[in-house]
């Protein structure tokens, strides 16, 4: 259990403990119910599952994904490219790339 002065000391104990059990960790915060209703934004949740299940279909009946889901938010997409290399490392429990392309 960690009792912190901030939620930015909690993150920071938390990520440290973290990276130092492999970069798996479980965490569970206060419970919140009043203050989130409050604050989060409304069907975020609900336009998570439907773009996850638009990606999915689109896959599977091999169509294109990225534009169906420009369509399914009525956005544009502004460019296309391809990635041709990439470099993954965790410094200090954050994930960090750099990533090359054409």
């Amino acid at each position: 259990m960690l009792e912190t002065v901030s939620n930015a000391w909690t993150e920071r104990l938390a990520r440290a403990a973290t990276v130092e059990m492999g970069g798996s960790a479980l965490l569970a915060f206060y419970p919140m119910s009043r203050q989130a209703k409050a604050c989060v934004v409304c069907g975020t949740l609900s336009l998570c599952a439907n773009l996850g299940l638009e990606l999915r279909e689109s896959r599977l009946s091999n169509g294109d994904p990225v534009g169906a889901i420009a369509n399914k938010l009525g956005a544009s997409v502004l460019f296309h490219g391809r990635l041709t290399d990439m470099d993954r490392r965790t410094v200090g429990g954050f994930a960090r790339s750099i990533v090359a392309h054409k």
